[in-house]
């Protein structure tokens, strides 16, 4: 299963997609626009999972669906 994963935090934003063999990584600054920058982490990244942790969790989820989870599961489940 094509999986992507995004910790919205106030200060970062961290994107990790494993899309065959190879994991994409990617940090950028959230900026003004945290939902705006998630668009642009996940444009041409195929997932059939999304898991979104962190401050912006509701934001991103609301907006682009997945499944929000608390940086203590996240940390527990990996």
């Amino acid at each position: 299963m094509k999986s992507a994963g995004l910790d919205v935090g106030s200060r970062t934003i961290a994107l990790v997609s494993f899309n065959g063999n190879e994991p994409v990584h990617r940090v950028v600054d959230t900026g003004i626009n945290p939902l705006q920058r998630c668009k642009e982490l996940l444009s041409g990244i195929e997932y059939q999972r999304l898991v979104v942790t962190g401050y912006g969790r509701y934001l991103i989820t609301e907006n682009l669906g997945g499944e929000a989870v608390t940086e203590i599961k996240a940390f527990a489940v990996g």
